[in-house]
């Protein structure tokens, strides 16, 4: 499993990146992701926040970790809350089966 937190982040970030994968939020909150992203054919981090009611924080990084495990991908652009995002699709690959 690859790191969450960065090498150079304080200690408190490697505690909280384990605390939040633990405690199962981590995957809950990834899977929320993916079915907004799927039901709506993709949308920026600011629309994902308002379909599920995670934060744009919370979103911001699980969609990274989400890029990291290769299941999303940005393409394009649209004007979201705070000026210009990525919209974010999600990656089928009928070979892997349900994510969800």
């Amino acid at each position: 499993m690859r790191d969450i937190a960065r090498a150079t982040d304080p200690i408190t970030s490697h505690l909280g990146a384990q605390e939040v994968t633990e405690s199962g939020r981590r995957k809950s909150q990834k899977d929320i992701i993916l079915t907004a992203l799927r039901d709506s054919n993709g949308s920026t981090m600011s629309e994902v926040s308002m379909l599920t009611d995670l934060t744009e924080w919370q979103v911001t990084k699980r969609l990274s970790d989400l890029k990291n495990d290769g299941l999303i991908e940005q393409e394009g652009v649209a004007m979201g809350q705070h000026g210009m995002q990525g919209v974010w699709f999600v990656i089928d690959k009928p070979e892997q089966g349900t994510l969800l």
